[in-house]
């Protein structure tokens, strides 16, 4: 999915005339661009916390009615051989309502408390771009080629060329280090 995000970065940038800087741009468009995407949706995520907490709650009571079925069979039957139904058929009844309960509250409180502050609004829209876009440096080369350059490694290798103006088969050329001095030379007087 990363490769196809990258794509479209460099599909973006192809009016550039120069190759090397259109694969110096594609990767910081992309990364922009999964910002801004991000930035989107958690400022989305309160209209759709709010359907969420309706279909939690309906989800939550389904489930009860579900798991109580076997419950009311056994009762139902028990109680038409006239006999009574043990108590751990009530106890059961009981954990059922309980966990029904929990996940209604669970559904009612939400995911709001991650929106309201807008620091934490910050933190995850951060900490979920820098899980795209480490998961999908890494999952990008398959684990058993040796062949293959990660993403983020071939745009620094290809920044480092543009920047030092140098072909990428070229060596870094070497300068002798000129010695500082460490003090400065005192005045004469005359």
């Amino acid at each position: 999915m990363f490769e196809h995000g990258l794509d479209a970065a460099h599909w973006l940038v192809s009016w550039i005339p120069s190759a090397r800087w259109r694969d110096v741009i594609a990767l910081p468009l992309l990364i922009a661009l999964l910002l801004i995407a991000f930035g989107v949706l958690i400022r989305l995520l309160p209209v759709v916390d709010r359907i969420l907490r309706l279909l939690g709650g309906g989800l939550a009571t389904v489930a009860g009615l579900l798991l109580l079925l076997p419950e009311y069979l056994t009762t139902m039957l028990l109680r038409r051989a006239g006999r009574s139904p043990w108590g751990l058929a009530f106890a059961y009844g009981d954990a059922v309502e309980h966990t029904v309960l929990a996940g209604r509250r669970l559904s009612a409180a939400g995911l709001a408390g991650f929106f309201e502050d807008r620091s934490t609004r910050r933190w995850l829209m951060l900490a979920a771009l820098l899980v795209t876009v480490l998961w999908g440096n890494f999952t990008s080369c398959p684990a058993t080629t040796d062949t293959c350059t990660r993403p983020i490694t071939v745009w620094w290798q290809q920044t480092s060329t543009v920047f030092s103006d140098r072909t990428p088969d070229e060596a870094p050329p070497r300068k002798p280090a000129k010695p500082t001095p460490t003090k400065k030379p005192a005045k004469k007087d005359s």
